[in-house]
């Protein structure tokens, strides 16, 4: 986290402004329990095998008594994908530069971008939003928030239980609160930022 990463970064500092000696690190002033935190991650090489079984298919024709052989057919599908490394089907355009990503589409008449007005808190009530003033600024279109959605504000890939704005408390930093639309990107953004948000801050959750 952040606040594990400053810290590591404060011990550093702090303990080449007290050393004595030149490129030794001044650890006396640290609690023994912190003074792992000095320690410099050591990166490996990752390495990784993926095994693959060439498994004939079971039988699924009649099995002679007399000589255990099997009818000419009797196998069962031999493309059947189990057992066989079969290619992502996205893998040769992705590879080979051929798949097509937003920014490969051209722009259509009428397009504009997305700003997005995210929270600057993890655990606050929203009081106010004010977009008055990016709403005066070049190329922007107008300002989306949770009072136009049409339907259930209540999203998710799999289970819906999450919001698609913020609708009265913000539970996670960087929540989407807002959405200014513009005529570029950088319009878009720089709207976005001059969007201000008046919160009431509630405790913390920790686990």
């Amino acid at each position: 986290t952040a606040a594990s990463l400053f810290f590591k970064f404060y011990l550093h500092v702090h303990g080449r402004e007290t050393a004595t000696v030149a490129g030794r690190l001044d650890t006396s002033q640290v609690a023994a329990g912190d003074r792992s935190a000095l320690n410099l991650p050591v990166h490996t090489l990752t390495e990784a095998v993926q095994d693959f079984e060439n498994i004939r298919a079971r039988p699924t024709g009649p099995v002679h008594e007399s000589t255990g052989s099997v009818s000419e057919g009797a196998f069962g599908d031999a493309t059947r994908s189990v057992h066989k490394p079969i290619a992502h089907l996205s893998a040769c355009k992705q590879a080979t530069g051929e798949a097509v990503y937003v920014d490969d589409m051209p722009r259509f008449a009428g397009e504009l971008y997305a700003g997005l007005v995210m929270s600057s808190r993890a655990h606050a009530r929203v009081l106010a939003v004010d977009r008055a003033a990016a709403l005066e600024m070049p190329g922007v279109a107008d300002y989306v928030d949770v009072r136009d959605v049409r339907g259930s504000n209540v999203i998710g890939p799999v289970f819906q239980d999450e919001v698609c704005f913020v609708d009265g408390t913000v539970t996670v930093m960087g929540q989407v609160i807002g959405v200014v639309l513009a005529d570029t990107q950088e319009q878009a953004q720089a709207a976005a930022r001059a969007v201000r948000v008046e919160y009431e801050e509630l405790e913390a959750v920790l686990t």
